[in-house]
């Protein structure tokens, strides 16, 4: 088996429906490729309608709603693959994605490789090449590069990646249950290992932006509340990865002493009520990130967080 394309869906029945056959027309499940969909606890007709229209694909069914981390580990689990193709359900892909993502993933330190992800509609970019810094304290993700070459991170919905490397990593982290920055906690803790992240823009996918999130909400306000939420969780995870990662002495003291300087400047940026929201969303895991910090501690790594952050001694 070359390669397993994994897509968790909740209530995402509407949307299989787009994603299922550009994936299939961009594979040959007869040629070493299998494709799962793990059904997360929804409560629509997705495990009907998956056998009904699609009885050649794999279906991992759960009993409950776990979030995506957990649902992502539970089809690694039951893959066959060599290498892993994580996709949400909310994307489209171009007949001949999948070849230039697995093209890298044969050179042993390479870890994952990112397809140029599309906003669905007017093609603008969703996704380019990233970088990380730190500044004002704060991690911050800069997606900004053109053409391909090394990134900071691949993302979770939308990349492929060595499945031996990624159980050896431990995997997502459920830390940031329900969903973002698991793949970035992951991708950085792979550099720390010494592996690479790929950005390839040979392979092209569309995205709905937030689809797999907001697509079930009927109403405006539901719609609303859903991306309101979406922003907050975001926030939060940044404080969290921050605690988790960030394990110099002095660059976490940096980054305690200007939380309120920076959540005091927020107010009046692009992030308003969110940032502070998400910090205090945030206070409420500390005690699971604190512990998370410790088993960091413990681990051997090639590098710190001054060799990515580029950051002198």
């Amino acid at each position: 088996m070359n390669a397993s394309i994994i897509i968790p869906s909740y209530n995402g029945t509407e949307l299989l429906k787009k994603s299922l056959p550009s994936i299939l027309n961009a594979i040959d499940l007869n040629s070493g490729y299998e494709i799962i969909v793990v059904d997360d606890g929804s409560r629509d007709n997705t495990l009907l309608f998956l056998k009904k229209h699609f009885p050649q694909i794999n279906v991992v069914p759960l009993k409950e709603n776990i979030g995506f981390a957990k649902a992502i580990m539970e089809g690694i689990y039951g893959s066959k693959g060599k290498f892993i193709i994580l996709i949400n359900n909310d994307v489209v892909v171009e007949p001949n994605f999948l070849a230039p993502l697995l093209y890298h993933l044969i050179e042993k330190d390479v870890f994952a490789v990112g397809s140029k992800v599309l906003k669905a509609g007017d093609k603008g970019h969703y996704h380019l090449r990233s970088t990380i810094c730190l500044r004002r304290g704060e991690i911050e993700i800069i997606r900004d590069k053109e053409g391909g070459g090394e990134t900071f991170y691949v993302s979770g919905g939308m990349g492929a990646y060595d499945k031996d490397i990624f159980l050896e990593l431990g995997g997502f982290d459920d830390l940031y249950h329900p969903f973002y920055w698991e793949d970035v906690d992951l991708c950085y803790r792979a550099l720390k290992k010494g592996y690479k992240m790929i950005y390839e823009p040979r392979s092209v996918i569309y995205h709905k932006d937030q689809g797999t999130i907001v697509f079930r909400k009927k109403g405006k306000w539901e719609l609303f509340l859903a991306k309101m939420y979406a922003r907050i969780i975001q926030e939060r995870n940044q404080y969290l990865f921050t605690w988790k990662n960030i394990l110099d002495r002095n660059l976490i003291i940096k980054h305690t002493l200007l939380i309120p300087c920076n959540l005091f400047l927020s107010l009046w940026g692009k992030d308003h009520i969110f940032k502070p929201i998400g910090f205090i969303f945030a206070l409420a895991r500390l005690r699971k990130a604190l512990k998370r910090r410790k088993e960091e501690k413990k681990k051997r790594y090639r590098l710190g967080e001054r060799d990515i952050l580029n950051l002198t001694p």
